[in-house]
């Protein structure tokens, strides 16, 4: 088989990589997945936050702007809300610093923020518990998407896609990539993209190149029993020590809330997407337990379904963008969890470098080479 352009990933990031490049008129992509179906990993687990954190805020503008019309232009429910995003917080932080760039765009800006008082957020999200609560930040501009739903949608208008499908190797020919291997045989292409999620080191390592400077999470979301929570309640995050935080947004009518922890390297990673993940009930109880003493609703609530995934994070919690030192060997990821409001960007900007050689945002803050 043979292609002009390989895009290895089927989440979020992937998706976004090929949906760009055949907008950008490239017909022949092929979009390869390790997993049985598009966004079966990491990225069904996302929570599927689309906000401005300012942690990329050209990218995160453009994510606001992006799903939206992908929901209006392909008919594709993707469940967004445009619920907006509360920060909620104990003692333990100073919100209104953590957030000061936000609160200080002007009123007119749709991504401005705005510190509530506690008889604001009781108005707001009647089911929280005020008591441990002393600070909230409101984003009212910030919406919410299935990222799964969202994913699927990008794949639709992506190229070929192979499900099933593993690569064991990258395929090199004087001195620059020329395709991958598969267990089903070679597929041949002048550019390969690399945005395998958590699996991104090992797709690295298989072109001969350094090892990545990376850290692997890993991630819970669980979906709790219906609890009549309305189809407008707000996303948030709780935040109740310096370094803890769950996520908590409404998934039919029950309460979809999560946690991440870090893992220690990649050995404890899977070789292949699909394998079980190791985690326990008394994990998602105790963070059910996390949740409850803000949200007392979910405490003994019974869980519906559990969602599991490995975000991956960079040294300094930017993501990868470019071409590696082999030539049309291409790398994207390393979102730090915000695939969903880096994504469409990232996907853009790969597309236009890969067609153009030039790109709309300067990418050097996020070029490997930043740690060479």
């Amino acid at each position: 088989m043979n292609a002009d352009i390989i895009v290895i990933g089927g989440g979020v990031i992937g998706c976004s990589v090929a949906w760009h490049l055949r907008q950008s008129g490239i017909e022949n992509v092929v979009l390869i997945e390790a997993g049985e179906s598009i966004a079966s990993e990491t990225s069904a687990a996302g929570a599927g936050y689309v906000s401005l954190w300012n942690r990329e805020p050209e990218l995160e503008r453009y994510a606001l702007k992006f799903w939206p019309e992908l929901a209006e232009r392909s008919g594709n429910d993707i469940r967004l809300k445009r619920n907006g995003f509360l920060e909620i917080s104990d003692a333990s932080l100073d919100l209104r610093e953590m957030f000061r760039a936000q609160i200080g765009l002007p009123a007119t800006d749709s991504q401005a923020a705005r510190p509530v008082s506690l008889g604001e957020l009781t108005k707001l999200v009647p089911i929280l518990d005020l008591d441990a609560i002393t600070q909230a930040v409101h984003f009212p501009g910030s919406l919410s998407i299935s990222v799964q739903d969202g994913t699927r949608a990008l794949a639709r208008n992506a190229g070929k896609v192979l499900l099933n499908t593993t690569v064991i190797g990258i395929l090199i020919r004087g001195g620059r990539v020329a395709g991958v291997q598969t267990p089903g045989g070679k597929i041949e292409a002048p550019v390969v993209v690399n945005a395998a999620g958590a699996w991104i080191g090992k797709v690295h390592a298989l072109a001969g190149l350094p090892a990545l400077p990376m850290r692997i999470y890993a991630a819970a979301r669980a979906v709790s029993e219906p609890l009549d929570i309305p189809r407008d309640f707000p996303m948030m995050i709780l935040h109740y020590a310096p370094d803890r935080c769950v996520y908590v947004r409404e998934e039919s009518g029950g309460l979809l809330f999560g946690h991440v922890r870090l893992k220690e390297g990649n050995d404890s990673l899977p070789d292949q997407p699909g394998r079980p993940r190791q985690w326990t009930e008394h994990d998602l109880a105790q963070t059910a337990e996390e949740c409850a003493w803000m949200i007392p609703a979910l405490r003994g609530a019974k869980l519906r379904s559990i969602l599991r995934g490995f975000p991956v994070d960079t040294p300094d919690t930017h993501p990868y963008i470019g071409e590696t030192e082999l030539p049309g060997f291409y790398l994207v990821g390393g979102c730090n969890q915000h695939g969903a409001n880096v994504g469409p960007g990232l996907g853009k900007l790969t597309a236009e470098l890969i067609t153009t050689g030039r790109t709309s945002l300067d990418i050097r803050p996020w070029r490997l080479s930043r740690f060479q």
